[in-house]
């Protein structure tokens, strides 16, 4: 794995026209748990190409969860909502920061516009944290709990899931 890793760094690094390398290096990174590779995947996309609002959701969450406040991700994470509301991850992403800012009752609001139908895996982990901090402990445990059963969760999402899930 490490190999496959090193080698599709250099071909993103060398050949950036490649976008296959970073699809699957992100793929690889996010299977494997290194949240800090990833931020640094994506900072980099979002230099390449400054309209990819992917690129930049993904920075800005990945950013909120290692607290690295330099890459003003409550900042991204506004302007991609603001470019595509509907989007589901966008909102979520969003919310997130909102609720990081003590702005709970504002998160609730974006959380509840997504579909019921897209609160599935780690979108609904963070549903369950903002019902939380909003008081609806019943609900958010229910949410947690569908959040924490997701195949794939970066490390710092789980232990996030968990901690909110004591006390409930």
């Amino acid at each position: 794995q490490n190999e496959s890793q090193d080698l599709l760094w250099t071909i993103f690094n060398k050949y950036p026209d490649q976008l296959w390398a970073s699809e699957k290096l992100v793929v690889l990174l996010y299977n494997s748990g290194s949240t800090r590779s990833l931020m640094g995947l994506f900072d980099t996309l979002v230099k390449r190409n400054p309209e990819n609002l992917q690129s930049k959701n993904d920075l800005a969450l990945t950013a909120m969860l290692l607290h690295a406040q330099e890459e003003k991700p409550y900042d991204l994470a506004q302007e991609v909502y603001q470019k595509s509301p509907t989007n589901s991850f966008f909102a979520c992403t969003y919310a997130f920061g909102l609720h990081l800012q003590g702005k709970d009752a504002d998160a609730l609001k974006v959380m509840q516009k997504i579909p019921a139908n897209d609160l599935v895996s780690s979108t609904a982990g963070y549903y369950g944290i903002i019902l939380k901090a909003n008081g609806d402990n019943a609900q958010a445990k229910n949410y947690l709990e569908l959040g924490l059963s997701a195949k794939v969760l970066l490390p710092e999402e789980r232990a996030l899931f968990q901690q909110a899930m004591s006390g409930l």
